[in-house]
């Protein structure tokens, strides 16, 4: 069950209309397909950054979920300027409603911590202890398996998620899970093996 992002900072229609264009995200323009030239942009970590900075967000991540389920790597990271870079692994255990409602394939958004129902409390205290104030998470899929999930927060300000552009986000999730299924390991480790020394991708 999606929390509703009902109550953050608005924004206007011409900024709505760059989230549209930017989401289809055409790398560099050309006739080639927009979903391969994101996964390609995510090898650079370019992707995650443009998003950050286009959408005036302050962080982004896409993680995998460990096998046990106690842990999500970090496996590409973007943070706009001066804000503190995302850890290169996050304890699951100190996000449980938001875990719970991922493995079943949920979206999860809020534009508050007060949005969050009260079954999230540690999920909130968490969040106020990172800074999060506002996050849309979407799960990575394969199959009815929850693999992963791509992140998006601010902590300087307020945000709202309107439906047009988590439903995008949703879209590139897809893409992102089928990159790791069995069959993306190569990505997948490609993608491991670019990653920076820190695990940051400040841009």
């Amino acid at each position: 069950m999606a929390v509703p992002g009902g109550r953050g900072r608005g924004r206007e229609p011409s900024e709505r209309g760059d989230d549209d264009r930017l989401i289809r995200l055409r790398f560099e323009g050309g006739s080639r397909d927009p979903h391969a030239e994101l996964v390609e942009g995510i090898l650079e970590e370019a992707g995650l950054a443009r998003i950050v900075a286009h959408l005036g967000l302050d962080r982004a991540a896409l993680a995998e979920l460990g096998v046990q389920r106690d842990v999500a790597l970090v496996m590409h990271s973007a943070t706009a300027p001066d804000i503190a870079p995302i850890p290169t692994s996050v304890k699951l255990s100190e996000f449980p409603w938001m875990l719970s409602r991922l493995l079943q394939g949920d979206v999860i958004r809020f534009s508050r911590r007060e949005d969050l129902p009260v079954e999230a409390h540690s999920d909130r205290r968490r969040f106020a202890e990172l800074g999060t104030r506002s996050l849309a998470a979407m799960p990575l899929r394969v199959g009815a398996a929850a693999v992963g999930v791509l992140a998006f927060s601010t902590v300087r300000a307020e945000r709202q998620w309107p439906d047009e552009l988590v439903h995008r986000l949703q879209l590139q999730a897809e893409v992102f899970g089928n990159a790791l299924a069995p069959a993306g390991a190569p990505r997948r480790l490609c993608w491991r093996a670019r990653r920076k020394p820190g695990g940051s991708a400040r841009r």
